[in-house]
């Protein structure tokens, strides 16, 4: 048997077989020659000879309505795609599942006169489902990419309602025609599944409630989200599976099982990961704004992640997605403890696993910084209030500690930009009449400004403007400390004036003691007008409280490390030298 060496087809024939795409309607030309020398050998498919690509998508609509299945066609580059149209049409308007599989020319070579090239990206647009371009594939990123790409086009052939859908392929000019005899076998491609609640899903959420019910380290996460959830689902959940549930703030989940990991990732390299990594992922509900360390070390792992969420979206954010459950989360939850006998308990081990590292952290002494202001804010703040965090900083060193209950926690990590956090913030307010405080950055608060002119504004609003005069986040690198000139917007603002043009009552501290004097005045919800509490602080001394901060928790994960060594070595001389002296110490 014929296998291809370009990767893109040894990714692409496994996915169809997976996929259970049998019938290909093929076009003479030279880009797809691989391929079709691959799947006319091959005892799986069967494979149809349609000279003129005009007949061929009709053909091909012909064959996928009487056996009821997909059907795949194939063509070269140029203009023999260009004839598929009308049958693609036909195909998309009576909502028959056509694969169109079209070769291309390198991507680089488009507009220089290469012969036999037009743009074939997103060339089919409206009168198909979904439309793909392939990368030609040269290590492992681009190989998982082509594979989701696939899959995700795949799935589209028969989700919700059936249709045409295209991927694109570019194949370079100089591949082989001979027989490979190094490869003997397709390489292990990964299968993404989507299941419904249709009639099927009864039988395929059952096989993965057995699988639940054998594993041993289930990790739910539990993203962002400001909607109506039943928490109780998922302490029921908690209560039969072996699982643990990590949420950050933005998850505003409070239950039982529930630990926020965002922190304590933060702490584990990649070797001392393996002895926490799950078998199963279940991910739902929005973004983790954080867990930046825990995604880049999944990425690098292998288990089974499945995703819930109600459009269906495939989203492989840890590289290791098998299933799609097109359903809500309490549908899902509600079904998995229906389905499971009342003695099927959770044995804990994997939560105690976590849980004794969670009760290992112990934090050093915080200097006068950002990390103490969010620090004594949150450690005051009213049970029912509501929380906006600004992107980055406001959010990661929140993680640090526990809010109290019931405080609704916003952020804008949709897409995490520097923009419209007191705007949102503001929106929020209006329509509130609880205490409402937003967490802000200078340079975040200065690019929002104007926001401060809306004439909606309540009294219930508190801004805490922590001000260090640039961009702390770009100064998390060594190497941005020597040679920052506009990275970092460094500048010498106050907001005073401008605050108190608008209406606001304004506050401010210099100092430990100036903070915590007027932070009960800020905190009070008897005021004729809003707050804005603007704090100064050092920018070195900022980052390097936090780089403390973040050793404290990797001291749990090495038993023969020591907390002034440690300290030494992520801070340098200078850091230890300043941190001495912030705290009085010699």
């Amino acid at each position: 048997m014929y296998f291809p060496k370009f990767k893109s087809f040894q990714v692409l024939i496994p996915l169809l077989k997976a996929h259970n795409i049998k019938q290909i309607v093929i076009s003479p030309g030279s880009r797809m020659r691989e391929f079709v020398l691959a799947v006319e050998e091959d005892p799986f498919f069967t494979c149809y000879s349609v000279t003129d690509e005009r007949s061929a998508s009709y053909f091909a609509i012909g064959i996928a309505q009487e056996l009821n299945e997909p059907v795949a066609i194939t063509c070269t580059s140029s203009t023999a795609t260009v004839n598929y149209y009308p049958g693609i049409t036909e195909a998309f308007y009576q909502k028959v599942p056509i694969l169109i599989l079209t070769g291309d020319r390198d991507p680089y070579l488009l507009g220089q006169q290469e012969d036999q090239m037009i743009d074939q990206i997103n060339m089919y647009d409206r009168i198909v489902r979904k439309s793909v371009h392939l990368p030609i594939v040269n290590n492992e990123s681009d190989f998982w990419y082509c594979e989701r790409l696939i899959n995700e086009a795949i799935l589209e052939l028969d989700h919700r309602v059936k249709g045409p859908v295209h991927i694109n392929i570019p194949v370079p000019a100089k591949i082989t025609w001979h027989r490979d005899k190094e490869i003997e076998k397709y390489p292990e491609v990964r299968v993404i599944n989507r299941i419904l609640l249709n009639d099927k899903f009864t039988s395929h959420i059952n096989e993965k409630i057995n699988i639940l019910k054998d594993a041993n380290k289930i990790l739910i996460l539990a993203g962002q989200n400001t909607k109506p959830f039943n928490t109780q689902l998922l302490t029921s959940f908690f209560e039969k599976y072996n699982c643990i549930i990590h949420s950050e703030h933005m998850g505003n989940i409070e239950i039982e099982g529930r630990l926020n990991l965002s922190m304590l990732s933060d702490g584990i390299s990649e070797s001392e990961f393996d002895e926490f990594m799950p078998d199963i992922v279940i991910s739902f509900h929005g973004t983790l704004g954080i867990t930046r360390n825990m995604k880049e070390t999944f990425r690098t792992k292998k288990f089974e992640h499945w995703h819930i969420c109600e459009n269906g979206e495939v989203v492989d954010a840890y590289k290791n997605l098998t299933t799609v459950f097109e359903c809500s989360p309490n549908t899902f939850l509600k079904y998995c403890i229906e389905h499971t006998n009342h003695e099927f308990q959770n044995n804990r081990v994997y939560h105690k696993q976590w849980l004794e590292k969670y009760k290992q952290v112990n934090y050093p002494e915080i200097p006068y910084s950002n990390v103490l202001v969010i620090k004594e804010l949150i450690n005051k703040l009213p049970s029912d209030s509501l929380l906006h965090l600004s992107i980055l900083n406001s959010i990661r060193i929140s993680h640090f500690f526990q809010l109290p209950q019931q405080t609704k926690v916003y952020a804008n990590i949709g897409t995490d930009g520097i923009d419209g956090s007191m705007s949102t913030f503001l929106g929020q307010t209006t329509v509130s009449d609880k205490l409402s405080f937003l967490i802000i950055g200078d340079l975040s608060f200065f690019y929002d400004m104007n926001a401060l002119r809306i004439k909606h504004i309540k009294n219930n609003v508190r801004i805490l403007l922590i001000n260090n005069h640039g961009g702390n986040e770009f100064y998390q690198q060594p190497i941005m400390l020597a040679t920052d000139r506009s990275l970092g917007a460094r500048h010498h603002n106050s907001a005073k004036g401008w605050v108190e043009s608008v209406g606001f009552k304004y506050l401010s501290a210099e100092t430990e003691k100036e903070y915590k004097n007027q932070l009960k005045e800020f905190m009070t919800n008897k005021t004729d007008a809003p707050i804005l509490f603007e704090v100064f602080t050092d920018t070195m001394v900022d980052r390097e409280t936090v780089f403390a901060m973040r050793k404290g928790i990797r001291m749990i994960f090495d038993k023969n490390a020591k907390l002034k060594n440690t300290a030494r070595s992520v801070l340098g001389e200078s850091g230890i030298k300043t941190l001495k002296n912030i705290l009085g110490k010699k």
